[in-house]
């Protein structure tokens, strides 16, 4: 912690850090530290991806894996694609997750909570994603469903102009409100509302910084002191993290993938290997 504190020290322009800080801290909220009672499903999304080259061909693989952690369902998708300029591993993937979600979510009763890995808008006109965003974000509006996207990685400010990375002014604004009164419940910055999605930061326990959450509207912040009730001391939500290490791809499913190639290509020669693979991937 004392690093983020000199680190912003140095950042923050001279005498009038103190002033930006406090600034912030006009912009934080404390959400309600009792959750909500009538959760009843908690769901969790995430998925990992590989590309394999062989003979010039490009294969992606997916293994998405959705688990409802009340009813202890489960959905896992293991999905190869041929990849060709125009196709992003990581959006295909993110439409794999959304598709997961939703079939969770419309298989789910009561009252539910969706997390996900990752910001929910992308900047992409792929098709698939498009379309399984929508369908994700239509169904958790139909059920009344809150889906709350985290992500370690910001890449644009919301709340500030300076060219430092957001998330260390906010964390020590949180800090000196904490201070105060040795507040130790889960706080937050003022949503800002964006159509479908509000955006906002926050921190589930103190001395973490905070992570950048997409939200379904509207935002009931009490749902946020069930998650901070999840978080690990490295201040990841606990269901995400048991299903980022279930989506992991190890080394041998790779190798098996690769040695398939191998074999088609043995078969059926190097140059129809695209044309095989793509009528292998189309009736699966």
């Amino acid at each position: 912690m004392r690093g983020i504190y000199e680190f912003v020290e140095v950042q923050l322009p001279g005498l009038e850090n103190r002033a930006y800080i406090h600034e912030l801290e006009g912009k934080l909220i404390r959400a309600p530290q009792a959750p909500p009672n009538g959760v009843e499903c908690l769901i969790a999304v995430d998925s990992g991806f590989a590309e394999v080259t062989y003979a010039g061909a490009r294969l992606g693989i997916i293994n998405a894996v959705g688990m409802e952690f009340m009813g202890k369902s489960r959905i896992t998708v293991l999905k190869p694609l041929l990849l060709g300029k125009s196709i992003e591993l990581s959006v295909e993937a993110r439409a794999v997750e959304f598709d997961v979600a939703a079939q969770l979510l419309s298989a789910s009763r009561g009252e539910c909570v969706v997390l996900l890995d990752g910001t929910v808008r992308l900047n992409t006109d792929s098709g698939e994603y498009l379309r399984a965003k929508s369908v994700l974000l239509s169904t958790a509006r139909n059920r009344g469903a809150a889906v709350l996207a985290h992500s370690k990685d910001v890449t644009v400010n919301r709340y500030s102009g300076l060219d430092v990375d957001e998330r260390m002014p906010l964390f020590v604004a949180m800090e000196e409100n904490r201070r105060a009164d040795g507040y130790a419940g889960v706080m937050l910055t003022v949503p800002i509302s964006d159509g479908d999605l509000s955006s906002f930061y926050v921190q589930y326990k103190p001395h973490l910084l905070p992570m950048y959450v997409e939200a379904t509207e509207p935002l009931d912040p009490s749902v946020l002191a069930l998650i901070g009730e999840l978080t690990t001391r490295e201040g990841y939500p606990l269901p995400l993290y048991v299903v980022d290490r279930l989506s992991k791809l190890s080394g041998d499913v790779i190798k098996y993938v690769k040695l398939s190639i191998s074999k088609l290509a043995r078969g059926y020669g190097a140059i129809a290997i695209h044309e095989t693979l793509r009528e292998m991937l189309d009736k699966h």
